[in-house]
């Protein structure tokens, strides 16, 4: 295919009867980017070349490429130009219709269906379209091609002439600024108006985020407690990195640090009613269950409610028992309690 210039639009073909046949839209998911494919099929029912070669062009109706965000409309048309002196060429032009960006990057490829429904003609290239500007893509087929294909009804089964359309768009997911202006905020402390006090480590930080994140906090904050008149509050039984993790999580709906601190931020998370939190460390927890952790991740997995933890560590337990009890990091301390719990905790508990 080539890309060439092609005329202004003429006198419509007349007596066309065309319609689109869309293909579902197919979302890929990739990490933090997605990749959205979208298929089309353009069928021209009673297609008379001879027709588009002398008096016009046919314009398809307008179809729709979908991603979670936007929706884009677009309209094929077919044209007849002159390439040189002796050649005309068929052009397929695709253009984005009416849309409030300025610019849409996409990767397109438009051919030709035959009559067995193979692909002809085809090419794919990168056009940044865009409605405002009038910018739209162009791939071209030799009349004479065509003509020649067509009297032997390749390209024409049952009288209908089917160009797909296939448009790719590479798409960066909308991401909210709300987790990191918050996590600015919660970096420079600035405005905060309470500082929480963990083994002599400081954390100034804002009532009013804290208390919209964790009942607990909330509770602690409240009128009536003696805590909302103090500036400055200690927080007993927590190790300062963990409290740190805690509270950018509150801040961000981010944790870092989960693959060592997970079972202490669990815990943590428990204690201040930090359920999507609690999640999170349940999640990398079940996926580290080894010899040496598997006793104790059962302990704390019924301690704090974790039913699925609970679950995964107890079966790893009895499909490994001989290995745990010879590991090195086994605790002997808690071998009565797992022994208690092995025996009243279904194992599908």
């Amino acid at each position: 295919m080539a890309n060439l210039e092609t005329e202004d639009f003429r006198v419509p073909f007349p007596e066309s009867d065309s319609r689109i046949v869309n293909d579902c839209t197919k979302v890929e998911t990739q990490s933090e980017e997605y990749t959205v494919n979208s298929n089309y099929v353009w069928r021209i029912q009673n297609f008379d070349w001879l027709k588009l070669q002398q008096s016009g062009f046919i314009t398809s109706d307008i179809f729709y490429t979908s991603d979670p965000r936007d929706d884009f409309m677009w309209r094929m048309s077919i044209e007849v130009s002159k390439f040189d002196r002796d050649q005309h060429v068929m052009c397929v032009r695709i253009l984005l219709q009416d849309n409030f960006k300025e610019v849409v990057d996409a990767n397109y490829s438009m051919c030709i269906l035959d009559k067995n429904d193979a692909r002809t003609s085809e090419g794919v290239m990168p056009t940044a379209f865009s409605s405002h500007k009038g910018r739209s893509a162009i791939s071209a087929i030799s009349v004479n091609y065509l003509r020649n294909h067509l009297v032997h009804d390749k390209l024409l089964p049952d009288g209908h002439l089917n160009i797909l359309c296939q448009i790719k768009r590479e798409v960066k997911p909308y991401k909210c600024g709300i987790p990191r202006d918050l996590g600015l905020l919660f970096d420079s402390a600035k405005l905060s108006d309470v500082t929480l006090v963990v083994k002599k480590i400081e954390f100034s930080v804002h009532r009013s985020i804290l208390a919209g994140r964790s009942p607990v906090f909330a509770s602690m904050f409240d009128l009536n407690m003696i805590e909302s008149k103090k500036d400055m509050v200690e927080i007993p039984d927590i190790e300062p990195e963990v409290i740190k993790e805690l509270l950018r999580f509150i801040y961000t709906d981010k944790v870092e640090n989960i693959e060592v601190l997970g079972l202490e931020i669990f815990i943590a998370a428990d204690q201040y009613a930090l359920e999507d939190l609690k999640f999170e460390c349940e999640n990398a927890l079940c996926s580290s269950i080894d010899t040496e952790n598997a006793g104790v991740l059962l302990k704390y997995a019924d301690i704090y409610g974790s039913h699925r933890l609970k679950s995964e560590a107890r079966k790893f337990l009895f499909e490994n028992a001989k290995d745990v009890a010879e590991a090195e990091g086994y605790d002997a301390h808690v071998d009565g309690y797992l022994t208690f719990l092995m025996r009243i905790l279904p194992l599908d508990d």
